[in-house]
């Protein structure tokens, strides 16, 4: 014996507590052979007597007292530490790093990390709102965990599963011409000036890709579909958003939702990240989580 492990140190306080080899042998499930192995090893390296040897039993010596006080000591402190650090191996704290494009933030994101926060409240939650390039450009090099993003950004490389269906709409002030028509296709909203998002957003270039050539006519680029509706409400233009992200605005901003009728304008919202099997534990609960209570087509739409 070179050294002494926890695992001797754990015998030497069962034989103290024991007051006998085979006792401790016993309790620690080892034989008596290997019991007296490690108190004779621990010895030899010590250089001292641990224990008194009598006719019924044994008892620990001057040393072997300040040994067995010094242990319990240690050995509490690496319990705690396993107890701590167990916790890690089942998800139960950590950070995870999330990332959000404004149609996740707006719909269900809030609820849905609301819930898990609830279920496990030792995992913090580091949470960014991005474009849909920026969330799959900070998870390819590692500076988030999990997004959320659009289907129609290039995503290659990532591991992604369906998280919800956006059903895109046309937000226009009440009282105009267009908000008087129950749904509309997008290439009859080309005469109109838009409000849009930035212009690397993954719905702008959903929207100029639909254009069939022709210009789309943008008044002003904005970050938030909040934004856009307040620029829709002054009577900039209009807007194209997520249907369930327009209808957070559009009655206290007495707009109007019109669905588009394109089977383009229906398209799905994926959660990803790098690799699944790569995530720690925290990280990892939460794909999951999410993941599997993804909708069916139909579903959050």
């Amino acid at each position: 014996m070179k050294k002494i492990d926890f695992t001797t140190l754990r015998v030497i306080v069962l034989i103290a507590e024991t007051g006998s080899l085979s006792a401790a042998a016993r309790q620690h499930s080892l034989t008596l052979a290997a019991i007296s192995r490690r108190l004779l090893g621990a010895e030899a390296l010590l250089k001292v007597s641990l224990f008194k040897r009598m006719s019924k039993g044994v008892a620990p010596t001057d040393a072997g007292r300040m040994l067995v006080a010094r242990a319990r000591q240690l050995l509490y402190e690496m319990d705690r530490l396993h107890a701590n650090l167990s916790v890690f191996q089942t998800g139960e704290t950590g950070t995870v790093r999330v990332g959000g494009n404004a149609s996740a933030m707006t719909q269900f994101l809030p609820e849905e990390l609301s819930r898990f926060s609830h279920r496990h409240p030792a995992i913090r939650l580091d949470l960014s709102e991005l474009t849909s390039d920026e969330i799959i450009a900070r998870l390819a090099d590692g500076r988030l965990d999990i997004g959320l993003f659009s289907a129609n950004a290039v995503h290659k490389g990532l591991d992604v599963r369906p998280y919800l269906n956006n059903h895109l709409c046309v937000v226009a002030r009440d009282g105009t011409n267009l908000a008087r028509r129950k749904s509309v296709a997008f290439s009859a909203l080309l005469n109109h000036s838009f409000v849009g998002l930035e212009s690397d957003s993954a719905l702008m270039h959903l929207l100029r890709s639909k254009t069939q050539g022709q210009h789309l006519r943008v008044s002003v680029h904005v970050r938030s579909f909040d934004v856009v509706c307040r620029f829709v409400q002054a009577g900039i233009g209009i807007g194209v958003l997520p249907t369930s992200s327009a209808a957070l605005y559009a009655r206290s901003m007495n707009l109007v939702i019109i669905p588009l009728t394109d089977a383009w304008a229906v398209y799905p919202l994926l959660i990803g990240t790098r690799s699944v099997e790569t995530l720690n534990a925290p990280s990892r609960l939460l794909f999951q989580s999410m993941a599997g209570s993804a909708p069916q087509p139909g579903d959050r739409s």
